[in-house]
């Protein structure tokens, strides 16, 4: 437990001083777009808190995937039961992770209108890349996301060579 708070912790941290520039940004972006100042104040405050969600069950999900990593290690006494059982739960993480940024994404299209919402979420896509944690959902997918081992990664191929 205390690891994963001390991990949990040591990510949070960089990421708000991310989220500061960030949200300055959007800011300028949003103002841009006409939306009002409690508009972006409310745009704003979903984000983070999205952002926030997203980040912690990101980090629960590697801690997760780190567990099946150990698990499956003694080939010999592999129990399929337990191994399964964090697979659903990393699963079941995944899928409130993607109730999370739909349901931000559906409050700020209300929020902001259609034509404005399709201009800040391009906008968001344009000049987010690396940007806030959900990034990759909003383009359906999480790419890259994968650490060594069996979920990916740096893993030799089945050859043995290092992958490039």
């Amino acid at each position: 437990m205390k690891l994963k708070s001390a991990l949990l912790f040591s990510l949070l941290i960089p990421a708000a001083l991310f989220a500061q520039t960030q949200a300055k940004d959007s800011t300028k972006e949003l103002q841009r777009l006409g939306a009002t100042d409690t508009q972006v104040s409310q745009v704003l405050d979903i984000q983070n808190k999205a952002q926030a969600t997203v980040r912690a069950d990101m980090v629960q999900i590697r801690l997760l995937r780190v567990q099946i990593e150990k698990a499956i290690l003694p080939a010999a006494s592999v129990d399929l039961k337990a191994v399964n059982a964090l697979i659903d739960q990393a699963a079941q993480v995944q899928a409130d992770i993607e109730k999370t940024v739909i349901a931000a994404r559906v409050q700020i299209r209300q929020i902001l209108g259609e034509d404005s919402y399709q201009a800040y979420e391009n906008y968001l896509m344009r000049h987010m890349r690396s940007g806030w944690g959900m990034r990759p959902y909003l383009d359906g997918g999480w790419n890259g996301a994968r650490g060594p081992g069996m979920m990916g990664g740096n893993a030799p191929q089945p050859d043995g060579t290092p992958q490039q």
